[in-house]
């Protein structure tokens, strides 16, 4: 197994040399295990509050390399803004923030915690749209520094740390021929993603990110670092592929299955105007079933290329795309996979088309990135759903014309191939059941702004929400709706998930879904 370059740590403000920080680790560890029969019973009297007093954060200080950051720091607001990707930044307001260096960090910030009745959240990339990793008091664990990969190509495996996003992976997944399913946005980190469960590329294929991980490396709610798989500690394993934002342990590492990298990716495109909108999602779903699943095949209403505007006025500048990505091996077989979007009479009436594009992973992750910018406000709900696409997109594309920036996107993917788009397994707790996956992304810049595009999306929602079978917990919005954590979960999936919780984190350690998401 190679070790990247990269697995290097940056040297923290912590004073202590390393061998003073190891000795105090080794007495902490003693007097953790000294005591572990008394934790379970103390901690239960935790649950579901903060430290009574200010925690001793010194004492902490000296038992790791990493950055401590308390509430009453002059610039902790500013650092506390930093730690969400959204430009639109909750006003919860933690602890204290443990930029953790190694994972013998986490331990420790793990077991202070507990020992001092701090609620713990976990921030990887903080991608989360509706800022689930900064919650109100409590301590937020950075694991920002944690990036690095270890890629085995002979065995077409790799070990990641949780803070490589998914444009950096692939990068060098690909530099050995390998690939793996990674998500759309190009900046998103693994740590979220993956425990989310990962609405990845070429899912239809591949399926979901986290059917493809076969180990976690975590650190439990009582200081102790468990390898899970489905042979070991299997229940924290089906766990962590889908319990997203509700995990009860630090996840530090990820092994990886991975594929071989498909050579000939390859993209059409085409444009129609919304008056023909809900005749080309029908045709697009109907020719979906008899493109190969190795076929990504998604409906966006966006806004119009600067092409094509004058010919959308009617729509205010709005459009529908429709993309087809084939991960062919071949340009043969990726052409002959996306052949059947040709013999469409509706698609024939396309505004404009591009066929066969040569693409990539990189070529994607730049397409992506541009239809999901960085420094902006966002608002975010998706839908899982068996209704017909056409009955979807109608319901929105009247208020989507309304809608008051022009950035904000609605797509929906769709199943290729003989099997649904996605489809519950035993072995994960991502347990969702449908033939699309889609939603709304409101995408505005200014704050001025904040009013008119919060009521455009809660109508969005509203329009969509008699058609939503489940939500997808990495991309709906928990904390405008508690109910939605429940509603991302069938009722068995839920009920067990609350079992494992209570074996691994008996004392509430950890925030959990909701906790710590509002104010007092």
């Amino acid at each position: 197994m190679t070790g990247d370059e990269n697995m290097t740590h940056g040297d923290g403000p912590i004073e202590a040399g390393r061998d003073e920080v190891t000795r105090r680790r080794f007495l902490s560890s003693a007097a953790t295990a000294a005591g572990l029969l008394g934790i379970e019973a103390g901690t239960q009297a935790l649950a579901g509050r903060c430290a009574a007093s200010t925690p001793d954060w010194p004492a902490l200080r000296g038992r790791i390399r990493g950055e401590i950051l308390a509430a009453d720091a002059p610039d902790f607001l500013a650092e506390r803004d930093r730690l969400v990707w959204n430009a639109l930044k909750p006003d919860r307001v933690p602890d204290g923030i443990v930029r953790v260096e190694d994972e013998e960090d986490v331990v420790e910030a793990v077991n202070f915690a507990r020992e001092n009745g701090l609620k713990v959240v976990v921030r990887g990339g903080g991608h989360s749209w509706c800022g689930l990793s900064v919650r109100h008091g409590g301590m937020t664990i950075d694991l920002s520094a944690l990036s690095g990969s270890w890629i085995d190509a002979a065995t077409g495996t790799a070990v990641i740390q949780p803070v490589i996003s998914n444009r950096e992976l692939a990068r060098r997944l690909g530099e050995h021929g390998l690939a793996f399913p990674i998500g759309h946005c190009p900046t998103v980190k693994a740590s979220g993603y993956l425990l989310n469960g990962g609405m990845s590329w070429n899912m239809g294929h591949w399926g979901p990110a986290c059917a493809s991980v076969r180990a976690i490396e975590m650190v439990t709610a009582d200081g102790r670092k468990v390898k899970a798989s489905a042979t070991e500690h299997p229940d924290l394993f089906w766990a962590a592929r889908g319990c997203g934002p509700g995990m009860f342990a630090v996840a530090t590492r990820f092994h990886l299955k991975c594929y071989p990298l498909p050579r000939a990716i390859t993209q059409s495109t085409y444009f129609f105007s919304l008056n023909d909108l809900e005749d080309a999602a029908d045709e697009v779903a109907a020719l979906g079933r008899k493109m190969p699943a190795f076929v990504e095949l998604s409906i966006f209403l966006i806004k119009a290329p600067p092409e094509l505007a004058d010919r959308c006025r009617d729509a205010n500048g709005k459009v529908c795309m429709v993309t087809a990505v084939a991960f062919g091996m071949t340009r043969e077989e990726s052409e002959a996979a996306l052949a059947p979007l040709e013999a469409g009479p509706v698609l024939a009436k396309a505004l404009s088309r591009r066929i066969n594009e040569p693409s990539g992973f990189e070529a994607l992750a730049v397409a992506a990135g541009q239809s999901w910018p960085e420094g902006h406000r966002n608002l975010c709900e998706n839908q899982c759903s068996r209704a017909k696409s056409s009955e979807m997109l109608m319901a929105l594309r009247d208020h989507f014309i309304a809608a008051p920036s022009a950035k904000s996107v609605v797509v929906f993917c769709q199943s290729t191939g003989p099997r649904d788009l996605l489809e519950p397994s035993p072995d994960m707790a991502l347990s969702m059941d449908a033939t699309s996956y889609g939603g709304v992304w409101s995408i505005w810049e200014d704050a001025r702004d904040d009013a008119a595009n919060r009521k455009w999306h809660d109508e969005a929602v509203a329009l969509m929400r008699p058609l939503t079978a489940r939500h997808y917990i990495g991309e709906t919005d928990i904390v405008q709706d508690p109910s939605r954590a429940r509603g991302s979960y069938s009722a068995e999936t839920w009920e067990r998930l609350e079992e494992v919780r209570n074996r691994y984190d008996p004392g509430g350690v950890f925030f959990g879904f909701l906790g710590g998401t509002r104010r007092p």
